[in-house]
């Protein structure tokens, strides 16, 4: 991607540009990821980390459906 560093903001904001996503869509799938995770690590389940915004955004991720996850109840 000519000058532009791998994963950097510049080029973040480029990926954004050409994908041209919806900021609300993204806030609630951002949102909704990290709480699926959020309690997946709780319950000790495995939750890999968030890829950097730039593959987030190529990968359209906020397209990836939720797993309903539940709590488990504090014994």
């Amino acid at each position: 991607m000519g000058d532009v560093a791998k994963g950097s903001k510049a080029e973040a904001y480029k990926v954004w540009r050409k994908a041209k996503p919806d900021a609300e869509t993204l806030i609630r799938a951002v949102t909704a990821q990290a709480s699926e995770k959020a309690i997946k690590r709780r319950n000790g389940e495995f939750a890999e980390n968030f890829k950097h915004v730039c593959r987030w955004i190529k990968g359209r991720e906020w397209e990836n459906e939720i797993t309903q996850v539940t709590r488990r109840a504090a014994i």
